[in-house]
């Protein structure tokens, strides 16, 4: 009974995804393909060229994060425990937000200078930072600003992301790290899912502080002895 039960989430979830994925990729894939049929032709005007490029480029890297996030999500990869400086991987990933400039949202840091180096999956701690920090600068839609902090406590180290953004309402709080769980307009549900999963397969936590129109706080909580 308990195998068939769950076979049966495994192919509810399944069916999710390629619902979502579909959902997902159709359009920019169809606005893609467009985009360069209207490039191929030769028959554009100079001022529209380049108003089709960004499309094309926009699309494109949509296309590509859906893919991506269903493809971490679907084939977790095992950890690869290095000994790696957090505040580095923050400050690499606040400078790579504020240099985009597009948002238009304020970014601001504040890392602990003890905070020594220590045992973590660099590359997937800064697929969780980047996932939460993109989230916050969403929410916030051109306006306000983040802080990306880090700092320690007992027998962790944590990296947080603050926004004084719209927040989060209780009932959304219940099903933030549930794939296939969005408020937004467009997007697969999964980049909080496959942050939360990469954080608990370091034995440590994501804490959220939220209130509606009080901003949120997500704190990323690594224990700082890795075996």
């Amino acid at each position: 009974l308990q195998e068939r039960v769950a076979q049966s989430e495994a192919l509810a979830q399944l069916g999710q995804m390629a619902t979502v994925g579909a959902h997902e990729n159709r359009t920019p894939l169809g606005s893609s393909v467009m985009a360069a049929r209207q490039l191929a032709s030769g028959t554009l005007p100079g001022e529209d060229r380049d108003l089709v490029l960004n499309i094309l480029k926009d699309e494109s890297q949509r296309l590509n994060e859906a893919l991506t996030n269903f493809l971490a999500y679907s084939r977790p990869r095992p950890l690869k425990l290095e000994r790696a400086d957090l505040n580095a991987l923050a400050a690499d990933v606040a400078r790579i937000i504020a240099g985009d400039g597009s948002s238009g949202t304020r970014i601001e840091t504040a890392f602990d200078q003890k905070l020594a180096p220590f045992r973590f999956d660099q590359d997937q701690i800064r697929q969780v930072a980047w996932n939460i920090a993109l989230n916050a600068i969403q929410a916030l839609d051109g306006k306000g600003s983040v802080l990306v902090s880090t700092g320690r406590r007992e027998g962790f180290a944590y990296l947080r992301v603050d926004d004084d953004g719209p927040g989060i309402t209780l009932a959304a709080r219940d099903d933030l790290f549930q794939p296939f769980r969005t408020t937004k307009t467009h997007g697969t549900g999964l980049g909080l899912a496959i942050a939360d999963r990469i954080v608990r397969a370091h034995g440590g936590r994501i804490e959220v502080e939220s209130a509606p129109e009080r901003g949120a706080s997500f704190t990323v909580l690594i224990p700082t002895a890795q075996g």
